[in-house]
């Protein structure tokens, strides 16, 4: 604690003091940062430390709880408490501690904490005396710091290493313990113990009063003072660099194998004996520094978390001011214009304003150039030129639109870009031929190229222009609306910006490559064969030329405020190359300059972990859940996965597919969707499957992998499926039976009904051949023989003969049409005229409506009512006697009525007529079976009449529906 607030003092002294004063710089440097507050999620803007563990995440510790950084979001753990986490490591299991001063939190895979009390309240966790210790172990001390241990988790407990005399004069340093030769470094304000652990025995070196040590692969141990950088080699230590730290110093070994150093104030990189100030002023103090598996330095401070992303990128800030052009000459030298109109001079150790004869206050544009040992400085009003130390003016007429880019035409001539046309001047700017918009076929000029065979590509708002000689052949296409960037590869291949397209010229056509979208390109350029860079409003995309001219995939690197480039909106056709390489870009708030080679190196792939899993029985309320312990119930059948892929200096490049095998076995296209969710999925074993890249195919991670089982449900089981069909095999079966028993009942039904038919027809020829009826009507014919003429005779005979044939003709017919009935019954009517000698009469009455033929009665229906009639109704009487047939149109329905004056049913009975009532039942019976094949039925009704209260005879009535049927 007491050594905290030392440095703290020491800090706002320094910050405090007077200024040195000395010559103004007229452009200052910063390397691009990323600063992260409580805006991006984090708890407190006081930070102790840093950590990564072994999943590549970066642990934060504050002065309010902790939290963990993936690239995108923190999550924090006990931010609404006021503990002070002061350090990190990670136990055997791989979950990661955070340390306060007596106690330690545990978190597991699961986010889940627990705590354990490290030591009383009377002793202290010292972490800034355990910085450069072996993770496991620390160093605690007593109330008064006057005495400490150096002590190592065995289990979850601490067991004590180290308990010397050496180890309580270590003060404000950092000891260092070489595990491999059990000796520990102890420095003290009166020199360096070097203490061997198994023999117990100190080698003391005096007045070195090192504070921290690294470990360097090629340096060995080395040590740092403040006055330099010491290299330990056994016993034996020499001064290997001469600089002046402060205090609070620490370092660690770069990928590159220089050494990033840092002390409370600043952070150096020193390499190849030369030491250089990456970090001048950290805001708020370097309490703690870590460089990252990808090469990212992060600084804690109390003002927040930085990160210096690789160090690729350097801001250069003119103050109140842009910086609009860049122009290398000599190598090494930089004349820099800016938008107010001021030109720098930048060499490698200063810079300064350069003056030079001002018209008026306007402003410098893009495209200057150095032709011949001259500069040539595009103005809104004029060309600056520059010529051996004196400056001077073209002479061109102002220009509201400005003079934009020269370019060198051979034969020590220039041309000149303006938004309305080409100058081709002399090298003292004056103009010797224009060639307008109009010869350009092009409006409000954007950029201007020559390719190798000399020809002028000319972009603007139509399109694109190619001037051969005299000839100018005009690209216009939709997509080629206002055209600005061009550039040509270095295959010749011509590529231009048109808003958000990306285009590229082929053969006679313009195709579009890609579209940004809510981007906008601003410039372009080659940066070598296999690459194109393109600066847009978001950042800096580079395509790989090779992967498309191989297969058309248009695979991007992108570089963001996330991953470096923290400059906003870069301007048009700002992109510039200097004989290094080193290409530079203005931005709308700072000049910045990077090595596009660095940003193309070999990209390492992501660290790729899934890190949740979640069921859901609803899809609205999910629960986290380990599907390899065990089948997930049926009813969780919605599956979410979340996953990351760790890439601090690429996080916006970085992409994620996936596929699920036994639902969806083919790959997605890659995106940057970190969370999928696959719904109703049928029972069943599952493998899900996903690999994250950093923008590119060749930087996959390794594939993860989780499996997964949803348990059916017992109606989905085999033996469930297995017994359901054995059941519906027995109900099949037993419908089956019932089926065919039904239809053998029906049929034989169906056979006894026939068979009844059948009798009921025997039983009715039977009593249309009664002897008696065929003997009286015999005789009647022999008497009209004896007594009337033969011709006579013979049409009674030949009546006899038709009726008695029909009769045996149509005995099997279940039924006849109206007509046919009708010419029966009158047959059987002649024959009871003639046996009762003109006792009665008949009228048949037929409505025109009815279709006789289309209609089906009952066979002798009419027959049968006739008889009834005739043996009942006019028994008794001897004259008089009247039977009438009617026949009328109903719905869709024949009534026939059959009435007779006879004496009436109530007298018939009551005269005890011999009557068998035979033929009234059969056809009853008949008309019973044929309705149930039906489902309008026959309807019959006997009336009796009345003459008041005297029975004056009877009338059958009896409704045939059409279309009904007998069989």
């Amino acid at each position: 604690m007491k050594i905290r607030d030392i440095v703290c003092g020491i800090w706002l002294i320094i910050s405090f003091s007077p200024v040195f004063a000395g010559e103004k710089e007229a452009i200052h440097m910063e390397y691009s940062n990323r600063r992260y507050d409580l805006r991006d999620g984090m708890p407190n803007l006081l930070l102790e430390t840093l950590y990564q563990d072994k999943q590549g995440f970066i642990w934060v510790g504050t002065y309010k709880g902790f939290s963990r950084f993936d690239g995108f979001s923190f999550t924090s753990f006990l931010s609404e408490t006021a503990i002070n986490i002061l350090y990190f490591d990670t136990d055997p299991q791989g979950n990661v501690r955070a340390y306060t001063y007596h106690d330690v939190f545990i978190v597991d895979k699961n986010d889940s904490i627990r705590s354990i009390r490290l030591v009383p309240d009377s002793v202290y966790l010292n972490t800034f005396n355990s910085r450069n210790l072996p993770e496991g172990y620390l160093i605690f001390e007593n109330q008064d710091e006057t005495q400490k241990w150096l002590m190592r988790w065995q289990g979850d407990s601490l067991t004590t290493v180290l308990e010397t005399p050496e180890l309580d004069e270590i003060g404000a340093s950092k000891p260092y313990l070489d595990i491999a030769n059990n000796i520990m470094y102890m420095p003290s304000l009166k020199g360096l113990n070097i203490y061997d652990i198994p023999k117990r025995q100190t080698t003391f070196i005096p007045k070195l009063t090192i504070e921290a040590f690294v470990r360097h692969s090629t340096l060995g141990l080395l040590g740092l003072d403040n006055d330099g950088i010491y290299q330990l080699n056994g016993k034996q230590c020499t001064k290997l660099f001469s600089c002046k730290f402060a205090n609070h110093k620490q370092a660690v070994e770069a990928s590159d194998g220089s050494l990033i150093i840092k002390d409370f104030f600043s952070i150096y990189r020193f390499k190849n004996q030369q030491i250089e100030t990456l970090v001048p002023d950290c805001k708020g103090g370097n309490w703690d520094i870590l460089y990252d598996r990808e090469g990212n330095l992060w600084i804690a401070s109390q003002n927040g978390l930085y990160n210096y992303l690789q160090f690729d990128f350097k801001n250069y800030y003119v103050e109140n001011d842009i910086v609009k052009s860049i122009l290398e000459h000599p190598a090494g030298t930089y004349w820099l214009g800016t938008y107010y109109g001021q030109l720098i001079r930048k060499t490698s150790d200063k810079s300064g304003f350069v003056q030079y004869p001002m018209t008026k206050n306007s402003s410098f544009l893009f495209g200057s150039a150095a032709i011949n040992g001259r500069l040539y400085f595009p103005r809104d009003n004029d060309l600056l030129i520059y010529d051996q130390k004196h400056f001077s003016w073209a002479g061109f007429p102002p220009n509201t639109e400005g003079y934009c880019r020269v370019t060198p035409s051979g034969d020590d001539n220039l041309l000149i870009l303006t938004p309305r046309g080409i100058h081709l001047c002399d090298k003292q700017g004056k103009s010797l031929r224009f060639f307008s918009e109009e010869f350009l076929k092009q409006l409000d000029l954007q950029d201007f190229l020559i390719d190798g065979k000399g020809r002028w590509y000319v972009s603007g708002s139509t399109g694109i222009s190619i001037v051969d000689g005299d000839s100018v052949q005009l690209m216009k296409y939709k997509h080629t609306a206002f055209t600005v960037p061009m550039c040509i590869d270095k295959q010749g291949r011509l590529w231009s910006g048109s808003e958000n397209r990306l285009n590229l010229v082929q053969n006679d056509s313009i195709i579009t490559v890609h579209r940004f979208n809510g981007d906008f390109i601003q410039s372009m350029m080659a940066v070598d064969p296999d690459h194109l860079l393109i600066a847009t409003i978001q950042g800096i995309y580079i395509l790989d030329l090779q992967l498309y001219a191989s297969s058309g995939k248009t695979d991007f690197l992108f570089y963001n405020h996330r991953n470096g480039l923290t400059a906003q909106e870069a301007q048009v056709h700002g992109l510039y190359r200097d004989s290094q390489g080193t290409l530079w870009v203005p931005f709308t708030d700072c000049l910045v300059a990077f090595d596009p080679r660095k940003l193309i190196r070999e990209n390492a792939p992501p660290l790729f972990h899934i890190r949740n899993c979640e069921a859901s029985t609803d899809n609205v309320h999910w629960l986290k859940t380990d599907p390899e312990q065990g089948a997930l119930s049926y009813k969780q059948r919605n599956i979410r996965f979340s996953f990351i892929g760790l890439k601090y200096s690429a996080t916006e490049s970085v992409r994620y597919s996936f596929r699920l095998i036994g639902f969806q076995d083919e790959w997605s296209m890659p995106s940057q969707q970190k969370e999928v969710s696959f719904n109703n999925l049928p029972p069943g074993d599952y493998i899900f499957e996903a690999y994250a890249d950093a923008g590119s195919d060749d930087t996959r991670s390794d594939v993860q992998t989780v499996r997964f089982s949803i348990h059916p449900a017992f109606w989905q089981t085999w033996w469930f499926v297995a017994v359901v069909v054995l059941l519906l095999m027995f109900i099949c079966t037993g419908l089956a039976l019932y089926i065919q028993r039904k239809k053998n009942k029906r049929l034989l039904e169906q056979l006894e009904t026939e068979k009844e038919l059948n009798e009921l027809r025997i039983r009715s020829i039977r009593l249309r051949s009664i002897p008696h009826f065929n003997a009286n009507v015999l005789s009647a014919i022999e008497y009209y023989i004896m007594n009337f003429s033969k011709e006579e005779a013979n049409r009674l005979l030949n009546i006899y003969s038709e009726f008695i044939g029909r009769t045996l003709r149509e005995v099997d017919k279940a039924s006849r049409n109206l007509q046919e009935e009708l010419e029966y019954t009158q047959l059987f009517l002649q024959l009871e005229k003639l046996r009762y000698v003109n006792k009665f009469d008949y009228s048949i009455d037929i409505d025109p409506e009815v279709n006789q033929q289309q209609i089906q009665l009952p066979n002798m229906v009419l027959h049968t009512y006739c008889e009834n009639a005739i043996k009942h109704g006019f028994s008794g009487r001897s004259l008089g006697c009247k039977l009438k047939i009617q026949a009328k149109q109903t719905d869709n329905a024949v009534e026939i009525r059959v009435e007779d004056n006879g004496i009436g049913r109530t007298v018939a009975a009551n005269r005890n007529i011999h009557s068998t009532k035979q033929g009234l039942e059969i056809l009853n019976r008949q008309i019973e079976i044929y309705n149930s094949l039906n489902k309008k039925k026959i309807v019959k009704n006997i009336v009796d009449l009345y003459d008041g209260d005297t029975p004056c005879g009877t009338c059958f009535v009896i409704e045939i529906p059409y279309g009904f049927v007998y069989h």
